[in-house]
């Protein structure tokens, strides 16, 4: 089992008085549009071994998953860099709070689709699914019965499939789409499974029933 990472649900840190905040970015960046999205920590380090200045703008979220902050223009989402010295700004949970919630108002509106397995996929435009697990509340809000947490599944940027934890069929058949997805997608993130909820995010061995804890203490 894999450690946790410290984002705790928007709403919830919103009630906690939470402030968000921006860090500096490059000339011709425009900071409003700024997203948090969810990369492989694979993806992280290949860019910050390029041969070029600066690092990318990330935090860590599990072992093989990532943060990293990138302008949605237009056209494309476009990365960018900072000098080493800014990385820190972007790794405060402040930042992450901001970029995160421009991430949800560019998601707009979200459908869920059910299979008779009972995975769930989410549909929000083809783009930013996986990097709604930074939104467990936003999640919830479209399951027909209220869950303390969600199993989930990020196989790939564009791919986010969920499933109640105490289904063991749904986790079994989750657990297949994942790996299947994984080796099969053009934009791979992980084939682990996770349980999301308030204030945590958790790898999990669906082979073990595993209690979750909190990071909100």
């Amino acid at each position: 089992m894999e450690a946790l990472h410290p984002l705790a649900a928007l709403a919830l840190l919103t009630a906690l008085g939470a402030q968000a905040q921006t860090c500096p970015v490059p000339e011709g960046v425009d900071v409003n549009r700024v997203l948090a999205v969810v990369r492989s920590t694979a993806f992280v380090e290949a860019a910050n071994k390029m041969m070029r200045p600066g690092v990318l703008p990330s935090r860590a979220l599990t072992g093989d998953l990532a943060v990293v902050f990138a302008e949605n223009t237009p056209k494309q989402l476009k990365y960018f860099r900072v000098p080493e010295a800014e990385a820190p700004c972007w790794q405060q949970r402040a930042v992450l709070v901001q970029h995160a919630r421009n991430l949800i108002s560019e998601v707009g509106a979200m459908r869920l689709r059910e299979d008779k397995s009972g995975v769930t996929m989410v549909l929000a435009g083809g783009n930013f699914e996986a990097s709604l697990i930074l939104s467990y509340r936003t999640l919830r809000r479209g399951l027909d019965k209220p869950l303390d947490a969600i199993l989930v599944g990020v196989p790939n940027r564009d791919m986010l499939l969920m499933a109640d934890p105490n289904n063991p069929e749904a986790v079994r058949a989750l657990q297949a789409v994942v790996e299947r997805s994984f080796a099969e997608g053009t934009h791979p993130l992980s084939n682990k499974l996770y349980l999301l909820g308030d204030c945590m995010l958790q790898v999990v061995d669906p082979a073990q029933q595993q209690q979750a804890t909190s990071t909100c203490s």
